[in-house]
């Protein structure tokens, strides 16, 4: 079986993202079209054959959820990291989403009411990023997370400019991301594109 993949996916539907308003920090769960989109993704990893070490998750329910529908689909232990939950966007949270707001909750000069500062946001992303590649070379890991978040982890692992990431469609409710992982390049990447 091939090793040294990371794969990333975000939670399933909530009805928050049914009705396009933003979910943020609010552990609002995965409704019955979610657990159905997850309980399909479980099912296309165990035809590709994939064997996952472990999974790790954010800890708002809807990806923990998600995580441990497919941990136990899979016989995969699961490890929770709130270094993976979604970004605290304020004031924002509750109210309609649109392709805007998504793009400029990932601007660091973007500041909202309670928004948990871009900074922090990228610095806690990026470590928890760093933390599950040491520990995933030579092992398959799948981390459920977020829209926001995954979009961060995205770019960091490209290593893209802003402008480009911004302009990346955010990934679909248990859309999976795969990415192969390596010894680190020169520039400090750990990462390559599966395709």
């Amino acid at each position: 079986m091939p090793r040294d993949y990371l794969l990333l996916m975000r939670h399933g539907q909530t009805d928050w993202n049914l009705q396009n308003r933003t979910v943020g920090s609010i552990d609002e769960p995965m409704n019955e079209t979610g657990r159905k989109q997850v309980r399909e993704a479980a099912r296309r990893l165990k035809e590709n054959g994939l064997l996952l070490d472990h999974i790790a998750t954010s800890t708002l329910w809807r990806a923990a959820a998600a995580a441990m529908i497919i941990g136990e689909e899979l016989r995969v232990p699961i490890y929770a990291d709130s270094r993976f939950r979604e970004r605290k966007v304020g004031e924002l949270e509750g109210k309609e989403e649109t392709p805007e707001t998504d793009s400029q909750l990932l601007r660091p000069d973007y500041v909202v009411d309670g928004m948990e500062p871009y900074e922090e946001f990228e610095e806690r992303v990026k470590n928890a990023l760093l933390d599950r590649t040491i520990r995933c070379l030579h092992r398959n890991i799948l981390v459920v997370t977020h829209g926001l978040t995954l979009l961060k982890i995205i770019q960091l692992v490209h290593g893209w400019p802003l402008e480009q990431i911004m302009s990346y469609a955010t990934p679909g409710n248990a859309e999976i991301i795969s990415f192969g992982v390596g010894e680190p390049c020169k520039c400090g990447n750990w990462f390559y594109e599966r395709a």
